[in-house]
């Protein structure tokens, strides 16, 4: 009999397919423009901060995957930027405090930086397919949906930090 899966695996598990089924379902709905959040992404960072950066780089991955099959395009792409990406958002975990730094102003602006690197690393696959020239599909595209999915951080960390007391965030 294989050994049982830890809850934490499984309730990081369950939050990223939450997550995945909204971002294909909702997140084309609450678009501005061409910028679409990340849930995935805002999701991912949670998880890497907290477990480190080989399970940010499988979760990522896994995630991306999902996406990648949901939306039929190009299969392994998103796979890619959220394993770099996850891998990169590992290295905010703190070993001695691993429930901290998802409360600070460093996190959400981490939150910002690793989508840049996200959007950048998904633009560069379709660059060739962009009818934009690259400094404005960067703009439009990279940037924009970043800080639309900082948003996102920075509530989720406003109501991480208003209910930390009362959850155990440390695991």
């Amino acid at each position: 009999m294989p050994p049982p899966i830890p809850r934490a695996v499984l309730r990081d598990a369950m939050l990223m397919a939450g997550l995945v089924a909204l971002q294909i379902m909702l997140a084309p709905l609450i678009a501005i423009g061409p910028v679409v959040p990340d849930f995935v992404l805002v999701g991912l960072l949670f998880v890497a901060a907290r477990r480190g950066r080989l399970t940010g780089a499988v979760v990522g991955f896994c995630a991306g995957l999902v996406i990648d099959l949901g939306l039929g395009e190009v299969v392994g792409l998103f796979a890619l930027a959220k394993t770099i990406t996850g891998f990169a958002a590992g290295y905010l975990l703190d070993e001695e405090h691993p429930g901290e730094v998802l409360r600070t102003p460093r996190f959400v602006l981490a939150a910002l930086a690793l989508g840049v690197l996200h959007n950048l690393l998904s633009l560069l696959a379709y660059f060739r397919t962009l009818d934009q020239q690259f400094f404005s599909a960067l703009l439009e595209h990279g940037v924009g949906g970043a800080i639309y999915s900082t948003v996102f951080t920075s509530v989720s960390v406003l109501i991480l930090s208003r209910i930390a007391h009362r959850i155990d965030v440390q695991e």
